[in-house]
C-alpha cells in the first residue's frame, strides 16, 4: 500500500513553530543565566518575569496542538515529532520524578501545615523547562538547529560570567572585599578560600559548571572561536583552584585526564592507533600533572603578588596561612569531611518512617530532618550526595528513578561511542565527559537538586543534547 502523502504545513504554522523554538532559546538563556548570578548578585526581583514567562511559554507550547488539530489536521505528523521527546525513557523517568514530587508536597501540606508551593516555585520552573524547552526542543529542531541554538546560549553565558570573574579577580589581587547587592561578599578568607557572592564551595562549582561549558565549545566551534574559549577557560579554572573546593579539585582532574585523551585522539586522526594511544595517554597523564601542580601553585603565586599572608599576619588577625594553606589542601584531599557520617544520617532519615520512605522530607526540611531523624549533630543544607538527596528529599521511588535515568544516560553515552564515527563523535565526544564529570562532582555534593544552579541548568542540556539528538539529521516527516 502506497504512503500517504503528508501535506505541507501553513506559512502561519511554520512562523508559530519558529517562534516556539526563539521563546525556547531565550527561556533556556534567561534560565542558565539566572542560575550562574543568583548568588553573586541580587537577580531575586528577575524572578517573578521568568516565572510568568515560563507560564506563557507553557501555554503556548500546549496551544500548539490544538491549533495544529482544529485548523490544520492533515499535519498531525508535526504534532508527533514535537512531542517525540517527552516519550523517551529518560523524558518520563523526570517527568515521573517531577509527578511524585507533587504528590510528596501535596501530601507533607497536609501533614505539614507548610506553604510548600510557595517555596517550590524554583523546581516548578527547573522541571518545566526541562519537560517543555529541553528535550523536546532538541528532537523537534534536529540536531543541528538544537547544537546552534545551545552554542548561541553558552556563547552569551560563558561571555558574561568569565567577564565577571575576570572583574572579581581584578579586586581580589587588589586585597579589596566587595559587598555585593545579593549579600555576598568578594574576597579571600583568612584561611586563602575564595569567595565570588556565595559560599566557595558554590564557588568552585559555578566555574566548574563554566570549564565544562567552555570545553564543550573548544570541541565544536571554529579555531578562531576555540581561541577565545580558552582565554574565557583561564579565569574559571583559577578561580575554580582558588575556591579551594576539594570536589572541584579532583572532577577538574577526572576531566582534564579524559578530555585531553579526547583532544590528542582527534588530533592524531593520521597516525597508527597504536602511537596515537600512546600519545593521547601521554597528553591525559601530563594534563592531570599540571591540575595537580597547579592546586598548590595557585595558593603560592597569589601570596607571592599580593603579601596577602604578610598582611594578615600584620594585622595579627592570621599567621598560618599561604602555602601551609595549600599544603593542607592538597594533603586533604582524602578526607571525606565528615560525609560518611552524612551518608550514615541520609539512610537512617529516608528508613525513619513510611512517609520519609516513600515520598521523603521535602527539599526544604532536609536540613532539620538529618538532625531530627538521621541523628546529625551539626546543620547542613543538603546530604552531600546527589542520589542520597534525592532518597532524602523525595523518598526512595523517585531515587531509584533517578539512578535509572543516571544509568540511561550512560548507555546511551557508550552507545554513542560504539556507534557514531568522524564527525559525530567529533562534535558530541566531548558531551558524555562533561555529564560524567557532573555527576562525578556530585556524589560529594548535592548541586543538581539541592540548589537552583547553574550546575543543574548545564547537566540537564547536555543529558537533553546527547538523549535528543540521536547523533542523526532526521526530518519531521521521517
Amino acid at each position: 500500500m502506497a504512503r500517504q502523502k503528508l501535506a505541507e504545513p501553513a506559512k502561519f504554522q511554520l512562523n508559530y513553530e519558529k517562534g516556539l523554538l526563539l521563546g525556547a532559546w531565550l527561556l533556556c538563556t534567561f534560565h542558565t543565566l539566572l542560575a550562574a548570578f543568583r548568588y553573586a548578585i541580587d537577580l531575586n526581583a528577575f524572578q517573578p518575569y521568568e516565572r510568568w514567562y515560563t507560564v506563557l511559554f507553557a501555554a503556548a507550547v500546549l496551544f500548539y496542538p490544538i491549533l495544529t488539530k482544529v485548523k490544520y489536521p492533515r499535519t498531525m505528523y508535526r504534532i508527533k515529532s514535537f512531542f517525540k521527546g517527552a516519550k523517551m525513557p529518560g523524558q518520563i523517568l523526570l517527568i515521573g520524578i517531577f509527578c511524585w514530587f507533587l504528590l510528596g508536597l501535596v501530601i507533607r501540606q497536609k501533614v505539614d501545615h507548610i506553604r510548600y508551593f510557595k517555596v517550590g516555585d524554583w523546581w516548578i520552573m527547573d522541571t518545566v523547562v526541562l519537560f517543555f524547552v529541553v528535550f523536546p526542543f532538541c528532537r523537534y529542531a534536529g540536531r543541528e538547529k538544537a547544537k546552534a541554538a545551545i552554542s548561541w546560549m553558552f556563547h552569551i553565558v560563558i561571555a558574561c560570567y568569565s567577564i565577571f570573574a575576570y572583574w572579581c579577580l581584578w579586586h581580589v589581587f587588589h586585597l579589596n572585599i566587595l559587598e555585593l547587592p545579593g549579600g555576598g561578599q568578594i574576597g579571600l578568607t583568612r584561611n586563602l578560600k575564595l569567595m565570588l557572592g556565595c559560599h566557595y564551595n558554590l564557588t568552585g562549582a559555578i566555574s566548574f559548571s563554566m570549564i565544562l561549558l567552555a570545553l564543550y565549545m573548544i570541541f565544536t566551534q571554529k579555531l578562531w572561536v576555540k581561541i577565545l574559549y580558552v582565554i574565557a577557560l583561564l579565569p574559571n579554572l583559577y578561580v575554580a583552584l582558588l575556591s579551594n573546593s576539594r570536589t572541584v579539585y579532583v572532577s577538574l582532574l577526572l576531566v582534564g585526564f579524559a578530555g585531553a585523551f579526547l583532544a590528542g585522539w582527534y588530533l592524531l586522526t593520521d597516525k597508527k592507533k597504536v602511537i596515537r594511544l600512546v600519545l593521547s595517554g601521554t597528553a591525559a597523564i601530563v594534563c592531570a600533572g599540571m591540575i595537580w601542580w597547579l592546586r598548590k601553585e595557585v595558593f603560592v603565586w597569589f601570596d607571592s603578588v599580593t603579601g596577602f599572608t604578610y598582611k594578615l599576619a600584620a594585622s595579627g588577625t592570621a599567621s598560618s596561612a599561604g602555602a601551609g594553606s595549600a599544603e593542607d589542601a592538597v594533603r586533604e584531599l582524602t578526607n571525606l569531611s565528615g560525609r560518611i557520617e552524612v551518608w550514615r544520617a541520609a539512610i537512617k532519615t529516608m528508613f525513619s518512617g513510611p512517609l520519609e520512605f516513600f515520598f521523603g522530607v521535602t527539599p526544604f526540611l532536609v536540613t532539620s530532618a538529618l538532625k531530627e531523624l538521621g541523628g546529625l549533630t551539626r546543620d547542613l543544607a543538603h546530604a552531600h550526595n546527589i542520589i542520597l538527596q534525592v532518597g532524602v528529599s523525595m523518598g526512595v521511588p523517585a531515587m531509584i528513578a533517578f539512578i535509572a535515568f543516571l544509568i540511561r544516560i550512560m548507555l546511551v553515552c557508550i552507545r554513542m561511542y560504539l556507534k557514531a564515527r568522524g564527525e559525530q563523535l567529533k562534535n558530541y565526544g566531548i558531551v558524555p565527559i562533561i555529564i560524567a564529570g557532573l555527576v562525578l562532582m556530585n556524589m560529594a555534593e548535592a548541586y543538581l537538586v539541592a540548589y537552583f544552579s547553574v550546575m543543574a541548568c548545564v547537566f540537564f542540556i547536555m543529558t537533553g543534547l546527547i538523549s535528543s539528538s540521536e547523533y542523526g539529521t532526521g526530518s519531521l516527516k521521517q
